[in-house]
């Protein structure tokens, strides 16, 4: 399994960065609270289910539906923020949000070693 971390770790990072690009119109054409609340229940079974994958393929597969329903997050989130926050506080929110993916790697990172 070590030899596969390469491979499983980046995987969703491929496929969100194309999915991203129609995760982005999606946000555009249809309710974006909708949107990413389906994106999170779906990334939050997908790692449920990773957590008890018997097989490389099976972990596999979940990264890539783990990378789809990611590549919503972003846009759906800055999308709701110029919605909801006023023109003075939206560059707070947006770097309140975009900071919090630099910390949480952070984060994680330290729980590694």
């Amino acid at each position: 399994m070590e030899n596969n971390f390469g491979i499983v770790s980046g995987l969703d990072c491929y496929i969100s960065a194309f999915v991203g690009m129609y995760a982005g119109i999606a946000v555009d054409k249809y309710n974006r609270k909708n949107l990413l609340a389906g994106a999170i229940l779906i990334f939050s079974m997908t790692s449920i289910i990773t957590g008890t994958a018997s097989s490389l393929g099976m972990i596999c597969l979940m990264r890539l539906i783990l990378g789809a329903a990611e590549s919503a997050f972003m846009p759906a989130t800055y999308s709701l923020i110029q919605d909801l926050f006023p023109q003075k506080m939206r560059s707070r929110a947006n770097a309140i949000i975009a900071s919090g993916n630099f910390i949480g790697d952070g984060m994680a990172s330290l729980y590694i070693i």
